[in-house]
Order: structure tokens, then sequence, then C-alpha cells
């Protein structure tokens, strides 16, 4: 198996040609799987694409090759949210000091 590539089954959006189709990956058989241009916000909004429904899908869709390309796993997503504890302020709110990582950050 590739570095960089999941440890459990997961889902991913990739292009394929002009289009853009869902897959998933499947560790212990180190395969691709496409599932077709399915419209994701719909199945997690029914609950699909957890555990037991991705593994149903990576039972029954077309073995495929790594993608040559992903897509943005949401194509409009309604927020995003991040947690930003590099910020010193964002840190200190969270009982911990600036991480050494990242050096550049504003001082507040």
């Amino acid at each position: 198996m590739s570095a960089g590539l999941p440890q459990a089954i997961a889902w991913f959006r990739f292009y394929t040609g002009a289009a853009i189709h869902t897959g998933g990956f499947d560790p212990d058989q180190s395969r691709f799987v496409d599932f077709g241009p399915l419209d994701v916000h719909a199945l997690l909004a029914q609950g699909a694409l957890r555990k037991d429904d991705l593994a149903a899908r990576l039972r029954t869709g077309r073995p495929m090759a790594q993608p040559d390309r992903f897509a943005l796993p949401l194509p409009h997503p309604g927020k995003i949210l991040c947690l930003a504890k590099n910020f010193v302020a964002h840190a200190r709110e969270f009982g911990a000091e600036r991480s050494e990582e990242h050096t550049s950050e504003l001082q507040s």
C-alpha cells in the first residue's frame, strides 16, 4: 500500500474526464472503487457514506485505478469551521501556548 492512503475505508470525489464521480477506498484489499456520479450532499443528509454503507458500496462498485485527480469532498459546503490553535490568542483560549511549528504568526 502506498504512503498516504487511509487505514480505514473512506470515500472521495474524483475527476473522470469532464465529470466528477464519488469513489471509495478499501485498505484491506488496497483497492479503489468507482461509485458513479453521486450527490454526496443528499447521501450525507440521509446518513449514508458511513462505515456500513461504504462497505456495501465497496462490494458492488466498479474497481478502478487510483485517481489521477481528486475533487473537493463537498462541492458547495454550507460552512467551513477551523480550529486555529497556531495563533497565539486562540492557543491561549484553549489554555495552551503558541505552537513552535508556526513562527510567522502575528503577535496579539
